[in-house]
């Protein structure tokens, strides 16, 4: 039986369209205005021009929720809630929100071990009779182990704008600068510029010596513009040199990439998520080198994709959910596929995860399926623990990998 993501994205589609009848037929309250507490840090004009609600405006109280779930997106906002209050005439309300926020200053740290079941070559032999090549393979665990951490901080610029730097050390070294402007000419679009200095000093010799001050810059624009409550455009340019060794020389080109997306997103949370649903259908450009010698062709691959994940509140602490996606790959030359599925569990209940922070058990599995070559397909099981609390976010998570190899 051939397994097609795409039910689950008609399932969750229907899922979409029978909510949006519900919320029809459901009370509607009109908006007088709108109070914030809770910013200490956080700049009050952002958080209402994310929640697309307008004062005079009525909504169903699902309308509402929707509004603290794109709130509670940001990535400075860590809980929401909110409750309505009597106006100043019969039939008008006062919106009262409340928020936890992130401090000015954070530290993230991830740890990621893996095992990963591959085969490796155990003898190559030629039988002159038939002619013919005899390999054989043996089964083996490979294990790989990754840490990255990141060290930063935000301030807020006038009304609107948000402002960060911070260092990241992973695979490689980075320190990004970064600045984002939220409602952008009063339409509720939003705006960022990410540069990057990379450290190249780890690096082959032979790279870090021929390597120019322009050759360690990364640069991203990004861009979102909202179209109905929970549907934006996105769209982003990447630009980042990397090294390409010939046998002449190291060669500096730019690999870049663009993308433009749709987007629709009900989730209540940005890391964390545990209801709600987020699709995704987009076009993608990136700029691939093919080396010949030491001549470079560089062109244009051009691909698309689509992917949708639903997430159930199972009990207050408990969540599952269920994703698929499908994309091409190389400029539609090949096609690749995901189904997988997701538990979380909040370890702490509600009070406490407000007070000291959130600790998470998560546990993931996903099967991927592909079109190309001689690859068929592999699946992927995860479980780690998370914490998050105002300061930052620290991972650390298991993975197995096993691929599924086509006979020799």
């Amino acid at each position: 039986m051939r397994r097609n993501p795409g039910f689950l994205l008609l399932a969750i589609a229907a899922a979409l369209f029978a909510a949006a009848a519900m919320r029809a037929d459901s009370p509607r309250f009109t908006i007088e205005s709108i109070v914030i507490h809770g910013t200490r840090f956080t700049s009050a004009d952002i958080l209402i021009a994310e929640s697309r609600l307008q004062r005079g405006q009525s909504y169903a109280e699902g309308d509402l929720r929707n509004a603290m779930a794109r709130i509670n997106r940001l990535p400075f906002v860590l809980h929401t809630d909110f409750r309505l209050e009597k106006g100043s005439a019969r039939g008008l309300y006062v919106l009262d929100i409340t928020i936890v926020e992130a401090k000015p200053f954070f530290v993230n740290f991830q740890s990621l071990n893996e095992t990963i079941s591959t085969v490796r070559l155990v003898s190559v032999t030629f039988d002159p009779d038939t002619q013919t090549v005899h390999t054989e393979y043996a089964p083996v665990l490979a294990r790989n182990s990754e840490e990255a951490t990141t060290i930063g901080g935000r301030w807020f610029v006038g009304r609107s704008g948000v402002a960060y730097v911070s260092t990241d050390r992973g695979i490689d070294e980075r320190y990004s600068a970064g600045y984002t402007q939220y409602d952008l000419f009063g339409t509720r679009a939003s705006l960022s510029v990410v540069a990057q200095y990379r450290d190249l000093t780890a690096a082959t010799p032979d790279v870090s010596r021929e390597a120019r001050s322009s050759d360690h810059l990364a640069l991203q624009i990004s861009g979102a513009f909202p179209l109905f409550e929970n549907q934006a455009i996105h769209a982003a340019w990447y630009r980042q040199t990397d090294p390409y060794i010939a046998s002449d020389a190291v060669h500096f080109l730019h690999d870049d990439t663009a993308e433009l997306s749709w987007i629709y997103d009900t989730t209540n949370d940005l890391l964390f998520p545990t209801s709600g649903v987020v699709a995704k259908a987009g076009v993608q450009s990136k700029k691939s080198y093919l080396i010949d010698g030491v001549r470079f062709d560089d062109r244009w691959n051009r691909d698309a994709g689509i992917s949708a994940a639903k997430y159930w509140e199972l009990t207050p602490l408990q969540s599952a959910s269920l994703h698929a996606s499908a994309n091409s790959v190389v400029d539609h030359r090949y096609r690749e596929y995901q189904l997988g599925g997701g538990y979380s569990a909040s370890l702490w209940n509600r009070e406490r995860t407000i007070h000291t922070g959130d600790l998470r058990l998560e546990v993931e599995v996903n099967r991927n399926f592909l079109r190309y070559a001689d690859a068929t397909s592999y699946g992927t099981a995860r479980a780690g623990l998370a914490f998050r609390n105002a300061w930052g976010v620290v991972r650390v998570d298991f993975r197995y990998l096993g691929w599924r190899h086509t006979a020799p």
